[in-house]
């Protein structure tokens, strides 16, 4: 849960999108803001937005692909070693393991 509370605070940093905030964080648990789902009044420009923000999320670079710390996909362990290459990352750290 600290890893999961440490990327959500990373998305969050950007400000692209509504992240939910990390509102308790225990040994066994995670408590999450409530974003209520509500249908866009305007779902072009909904849609507008979302990839807007979405695009500059994506847009957030850094020295190396990878993160100082591992984190999980579900209950799997997720190796981030940084590699200056995204495809040896890639192949490293996704499906190779």
């Amino acid at each position: 849960f600290e890893a999961e509370e440490d990327g959500l605070a990373r998305l969050r940093a950007v400000g692209a999108l509504r992240v939910p905030r990390v509102l308790e964080r225990g040994e066994r648990h995670l408590l999450l803001e409530h974003l209520p789902p509500r249908p866009p009044a305007d779902p072009a420009a909904f849609s507008r937005r979302f990839a807007r923000g979405l695009a500059d999320q994506h847009r957030v670079v850094a020295g190396a692909f990878g993160l100082e710390r591992d984190n999980f996909l579900g209950l799997q362990p997720q190796a981030n070693a940084p590699s200056l290459s995204w495809p040896d990352f890639y192949r490293r750290r996704r499906p190779l393991p």
